[in-house]
């Protein structure tokens, strides 16, 4: 009887020893290799933990590929105030029109440049989640100027316009009217005059 409970506590302890070696180790690795623990999870199907893995791999070397790869995962699961907090890094970035012109470069978006793309999502999150002045904001400041078509603002009022949020329809629609009067005449103009002259 006293050799077996030797035995089982031989066993036992060899087991705690092991299980507390494999958590020593992935919690090594997550902290050496967030990267790879990135990828790990992305193909595991834990999009929550991929999101993190990737932050933390542009927290330690800057590279936006990680930020993006967090922004495209939080899209992908719907979750807005994941795809606000990582959008919004991304397009604060100073690396941000550099890296959108380089993926223009090599993919195509149905709203014609990535920065639109990434711009539309930010707005339209913010929105969701009832940050209207925020997305507002984020909307005009995305114009650079200009009134590109498919821009944020238009994503901000055709979402508006779905919600039947007459308050917001009527600002977004204000503020075109205020921007087409400081517009010199070309496509950014003649695009935004005539989606106001479709609102009327």
């Amino acid at each position: 009887m006293r050799l077996d409970k030797v035995v089982l506590r031989t066993i036992v302890s060899t087991l705690c020893a092991i299980a507390l070696l494999c958590g020593a180790t992935f919690a090594f690795a997550t902290w050496l290799y967030p990267s790879t623990m990135m990828k790990i999870a992305y193909e595991l199907g834990d999009d929550p933990g991929a999101i993190r893995y990737a932050y933390r791999s542009y927290e330690r070397t800057n590279e936006l590929y990680y930020v993006v790869f967090a922004m495209e995962v939080a899209i992908g699961i719907d979750d807005y105030g994941e795809v606000e907090f990582y959008a919004e890094r991304f397009v604060e970035d100073d690396g941000f029109e550099t890296y959108c012109a380089e993926v223009d470069g090599e993919r195509d978006y149905a709203v014609g440049t990535y920065a639109k793309y990434a711009y539309g999502q930010l707005v339209m999150a913010e929105y969701e989640q009832g940050k209207k002045q925020e997305a507002f904001d984020h909307a005009t400041e995305s114009l650079n100027g200009g009134f590109a078509e498919n821009n944020a603002v238009i994503a901000l009022l055709f979402t508006a316009m779905e919600h039947q949020d007459g308050a917001t329809v009527n600002a977004v629609v204000a503020k075109m009217q205020e921007i087409s009067l400081t517009l010199e005449d070309g496509a950014d103009k003649t695009y935004l005059d005539k989606i106001l002259e479709n609102l009327k």
